[in-house]
């Protein structure tokens, strides 16, 4: 109740406010859904603009993969695979497949296992979303590398095998942070 109540408080916050264009209108439209059993006004289809509907996208992989309350989060690539054939009828498939194509199905910072069985984090996507480029921080006995190794998950012995969550390896969180410095500095 309260989830569905949250939409009209958007409303209601953002309605003293003035801006530039419509932003209480889109923001409180971010829990329509395209066959019309959305909140707060049963909206459907063209009657839902494009900016919400890209919110309303944002904002259900952004609760899908962080815990909540009454469940664990989900990794990026199920999230993103329930978005696009689960909730069809729901979300538009275009945008869905932009959001896809923008972050890849391993978005930059996940943790990924490899078929070498190193873990690593993705550090960019590349154009093939299924293989981005990514920087070790445990090799294949479970330890910490000594430094991080560039692995191209194109190559065969470092495909991704599946995705990790960095609270299972909360010592190498800082490791994880240098990889993302030095990363940085070398874009």
């Amino acid at each position: 109740e309260v989830i569905k109540q949250h939409a009209q408080a958007t409303i209601d916050i953002l309605g003293g406010i003035q801006w530039p264009w419509p932003l209480k209108e889109i923001a409180g439209q971010h829990h329509e859904r395209l066959d019309g059993k959305g909140d707060p006004r049963g909206l459907a289809g063209e009657a839902i603009p494009i900016p919400s509907r890209i919110m309303m996208i944002a904002d259900i992989y952004s609760a899908m993969i962080q815990d909540r309350p009454y469940r664990k989060a989900i990794f990026s690539r199920e999230a993103l695979r329930q978005l696009f054939v689960d909730m069809e009828k729901q979300c538009d498939q275009r945008l869905i497949q932009m959001l896809i194509k923008e972050i890849g199905i391993f978005p930059a910072g996940a943790v990924v296992k490899l078929a070498n069985g190193e873990v690593a984090v993705v550090a960019e996507r590349r154009d093939n979303s299924a293989s981005p480029l990514v920087y070790t921080f445990l090799n294949a006995q479970g330890l910490p590398t000594l430094a991080p190794m560039r692995r191209e998950t194109s190559r065969k012995e470092a495909t991704i095998q599946s995705m990790a969550s960095i609270s299972s390896y909360p010592a190498c969180l800082s490791m994880v942070r240098n990889i993302w410095l030095q990363e940085g500095k070398a874009r």
